[in-house]
């Protein structure tokens, strides 16, 4: 299934895109999309942006879908759904 993602805040600045369209197995949860983000750029995160060990985002990044309803991590997606994904880390 094709789930459409958009990075914001420092996501975006890490990944460097807006914008992905991200082919997914079926049943595939929010967590898997994370994990997926997570693996598919990982040499453009800085150190302390991934878990120690698993190499997951930290749990600071959140999803959301389409509208604003935020999701938990073992929701199960669907296909053509759009999701924002966010990161509270930022500077201040």
């Amino acid at each position: 299934m094709r789930v459409k993602v958009f990075y914001t805040g420092l996501l975006r600045r890490y990944i460097g895109e807006k914008e992905a369209v991200l082919e997914m197995p079926e049943r595939s949860t929010v967590r898997d999309l994370l994990e997926a983000v997570a693996d598919m750029h990982r040499d453009r995160f800085p150190p302390g942006y991934l878990k120690e060990g698993s190499g997951r985002l930290l749990d600071t990044v959140r999803a959301s879908r389409r509208g604003g309803i935020a999701c938990d991590p073992d929701q199960e997606l669907a296909d053509g759904e759009e999701v924002l994904l966010l990161s509270r880390l930022a500077g201040g």
